[in-house]
């Protein structure tokens, strides 16, 4: 039974992870800082998920697991994991992904010194699926979100797009809540990012503390390396249903930036800024919304496997 509510919660989504999804359990629950909760989220998986998951249900009382029975896509599944969460920090954490024993303590120690600040991420290194190091994350002097000034972080991050492992950081709960979340559309981590960034700085550390894993079924690979990667297989894998299937993403993407802005308690002076910056982000991006277009209109839809 649960009583006390954990300093943090971390929300693992999973779909068929059997292969990394033991590691990613043992990270999250070999943490130097042992006040968590880890909940599982279980999108309908028809490998061994599901026993694995209740192996360690019951043998740790930190690890609470949900199921589905039908897949909802990704979107979703990432969303359960968060409206269940009760941490004052919340991290979602993919199954095929690792932490090292110092993530929590350390974004947690920054959160805890920084109060204005929304989000915390170290360096991360990537493996491939054998575990050998492919390289490093996050050369910092080429972004830094940490800026006091909403504008300023905004334009660094749309400027640079930091890797998407930032949102694997460690984030104020109640500021996470308040939010969209995950939106059922292709680049919905750069959609929360943004909104998280009109909220607050984000605070980096230089230590590794945190380890993807590149490997063939990941959506990182599949989506760089051809193959499956067409425009309708990414919308279908964010959400089971047809919503937005014809929508370019950049063009839902900017729309979804504006929307965040204009509904922001920043100052009109502030938002004027950012809607002036958006404006040329949808300039450069014309091309890119022509190639999409073309792409949306020619592909078959495709079935596909949901995280």
């Amino acid at each position: 039974m649960h009583t006390k509510e954990p300093l943090v919660s971390i929300g693992l989504p999973v779909f068929n992870g059997e292969k990394y999804l033991e590691k990613a359990i043992s990270s999250a629950l070999d943490q130097s800082v042992s006040h968590l909760e880890l909940i599982i989220c279980d999108n309908a998986s028809s490998d061994s998920t599901e026993e694995i998951c209740r192996k360690y249900a019951h043998l740790d009382s930190r690890v609470r697991y949900y199921r589905r029975y039908e897949n909802q896509g990704a979107s979703a599944n990432f969303n359960w994991s968060l409206e269940l969460a009760r941490g004052r920090y919340f991290k979602w954490l993919a199954a095929d992904d690792y932490m090292l024993p110092d993530f929590i303590g350390t974004c947690s120690a920054l959160l805890d010194r920084n109060a204005e600040a929304v989000l915390a991420y170290p360096r991360v290194d990537v493996v491939d699926s054998n575990d050998q190091r492919v390289e490093t994350h996050y050369k910092y002097s080429e972004f830094d979100l940490s800026s006091n000034k909403a504008s300023i972080r905004i334009k660094e991050l749309l400027t640079h797009l930091p890797t998407i492992a930032v949102i694997f950081g460690l984030i104020r709960r109640e500021i996470l809540q308040s939010s969209p979340a995950i939106r059922p559309c292709i680049g919905a981590d750069y959609c929360l990012l943004f909104d998280l960034a009109l909220r607050g700085p984000f605070i980096a550390t230089n230590k590794v503390s945190l380890v993807g894993r590149h490997h063939e079924e990941s959506y990182g690979v599949r989506t760089t390396a051809g193959g499956a990667s067409t425009i309708k297989w990414q919308q279908r894998w964010y959400a089971s249903d047809k919503r937005h299937l014809y929508l370019p993403p950049t063009c839902r993407r900017i729309f979804e930036y504006v929307r965040a802005t204009l509904n922001s308690n920043l100052n009109v002076t502030e938002k004027f800024e950012i809607m002036g910056f958006l404006a040329r982000h949808l300039r450069w991006s014309i091309a890119t919304i022509a190639d999409e277009s073309k792409e949306l209109f020619k592909t078959p839809a495709m079935s596909l496997t949901q995280k």
